[in-house]
């Protein structure tokens, strides 16, 4: 009897040594969570900031204007403005946009460009400070290098914004474009703008012209603003998401059933394995893509080179580790092929990121996030590689 009660203690006090670990784990996590959580939304930084500085003003993605029938498709910010990029590392980013609207200091315009970046909010630089940003890395590096990126674009956006602001620059050598996981989704809704979709059916003579219809183009944008602004008091829509508080309750419940070690094992031990032949990104898709990239490199300049930039994104990478996904799910194989068919050069970051010791560290939540000062780093690096 003494044998059998003294196995039960033994099991209780190890039960109950799991769930004050459990709990522990729990808290740590949430404290964790809390680092980044962002104290307070862009609206209410915009109201601050405002006071001080009547030339502040939200970034407003480009995705913003595909639903709407203006004249003109704006494919930058407001110009010459303290621009609220925004906040994934616990701190809000800030930029002074140049005269056409990006994430540049008009000194650029001075100089000789070498380097043209196109792309989306990882080239536009969110959400990290100037210094951070790709193009700022190339800068620092003696690479002269205009950002043209901006938070929304998808590839047709890219092409446009070569077409309206990067071709009227002779010295540009290098065009980089950027391409990352949802530029398939991205070209789908582009393609039913009537005036995006423009770019496709005559590349080489549509234009918008937007540099010489700057004024109503700023109009265009300022509306979208203060519509963004009014509904940002309404409703709140620039909140950010914040983490629950601490529910003692429900952690001490969640405690005595270990969900977090069962989580954990799951984790480590039950391995999700994806179809064979399954791809999230369909052939179609890849070569609607390589159809924009063929066109771009159709009309750049005849003294200038094409390099393509393949992000990640942070489940691509996880799920490679893991090896719940193979490299055909992706559809690199035929995105790398076609480019090599088209003799494009083409930077892999995936690569770059696997070879680092921990590909988590380049994403600002080392997850599903933008990256971090140190992935944009290693991005800039790779390109200062190729340069070389």
């Amino acid at each position: 009897m003494k044998k059998i009660f003294f196995y039960i203690l033994t099991f209780l006090s190890f039960y109950f040594f799991l769930v004050f670990c459990n709990f522990t784990l729990s808290f740590s996590q949430y404290i964790l969570n809390k680092k980044f959580t962002k104290n307070q939304s862009a609206f209410e930084i915009y109201r601050n900031l405002s006071k001080k500085n009547q030339n502040t003003v939200l970034k407003i993605p480009t995705n913003l204007y595909l639903n709407e029938e203006f004249k003109f498709y704006p494919l930058s910010g407001i110009k010459n403005s303290y621009t609220i990029n925004c906040n994934e590392l616990g701190f809000w980013s800030f930029y002074n946009s140049d005269k056409f609207g990006f994430n540049n200091n008009n000194e650029i315009y001075e100089r000789d460009i070498s380097n043209l970046l196109l792309g989306d909010s990882f080239v536009h630089g969110s959400c990290v400070n100037e210094k951070d940003t790709i193009s700022s890395n190339l800068n620092k590096n003696g690479l002269s290098t205009l950002n043209l990126g901006y938070s929304g674009n998808g590839p047709i956006r890219n092409l446009a914004t070569y077409i309206e602001y990067g071709k009227q620059i002779d010295s540009i050598k290098n065009i980089f474009f950027f391409i990352y996981e949802n530029d398939y989704l991205d070209l789908k809704l582009e393609k039913k703008n009537k005036i995006l979709n423009k770019y496709l059916v005559n590349p080489f003579f549509f234009s918008q012209n937007l540099i010489a219809n700057e004024i109503i183009v700023s109009n265009i944008k300022k509306k979208v603003f203060n519509k963004e602004l009014d509904l940002a008091f309404k409703n709140d829509r620039y909140s950010i998401y914040d983490i629950d508080d601490f529910n003692f309750r429900n952690e001490i419940k969640d405690s005595f059933k270990l969900i977090m070690f069962r989580k954990l094992i799951n984790k480590k031990f039950i391995t999700l394995k994806i179809p064979e032949g399954e791809k999230i990104h369909k052939d179609e898709d890849i070569l609607d893509l390589i159809n924009i990239i063929g066109i771009l490199n159709t009309i750049k300049k005849p003294n200038q080179n094409l390099i393509i930039v393949y992000l990640p994104e942070y489940f691509n990478l996880l799920n490679s580790v893991n090896k719940i996904t193979n490299e055909d799910y992706y559809n690199e194989k035929l995105l790398f092929s076609e480019l090599t068919k088209k003799n494009i050069d083409f930077i892999n970051i995936k690569k770059k990121f696997l070879k680092s010791k921990n590909f988590k560290k380049m994403y600002a939540f080392e997850g599903y996030s933008h990256f971090s000062p140190l992935g944009y780093k290693t991005v800039s690096n790779a390109i200062i590689d190729y340069l070389k």
